[in-house]
């Protein structure tokens, strides 16, 4: 199963926001999932790259997983609340914790 991750990362610390995506990453791992998290994949590239084509590329990434998993502190990034509006208006489920998602799994 394909989880994409979405959270903050421009918005405050950005290396204590990659190490809480590292940590979900990690978690979903370790649960036998396969988390696609553009936070770790594009880290320091937003000086090289246009924020609006990342964006895009995250979309097309999450139109292609099964569900999407918020950090804490979502609600400050534009692009992993876009990305919720994305997933909700495409029917994608949407959990908040990696516990939720797990159950949600579980009782699948």
């Amino acid at each position: 199963m394909l989880i994409y991750v979405a959270g903050r990362y421009t918005y405050g610390d950005k290396e204590e926001n990659l190490q809480a995506a590292r940590k979900a990453v990690g978690e979903l791992i370790n649960a036998g999932l396969i988390p696609i998290c553009p936070i770790t994949m594009y880290a320091h590239l937003e000086d090289r790259c246009p924020y609006d084509t990342l964006l895009d590329i995250d979309l097309q990434l999450l139109d292609i997983c099964d569900c999407l998993l918020l950090l804490p502190n979502w609600k400050e990034s534009k692009g992993a609340c876009r990305e919720r509006l994305h997933a909700i208006e495409n029917n994608i489920p949407v959990f908040e914790s990696v516990g939720d998602l797990v159950r949600w799994l579980d009782a699948s």
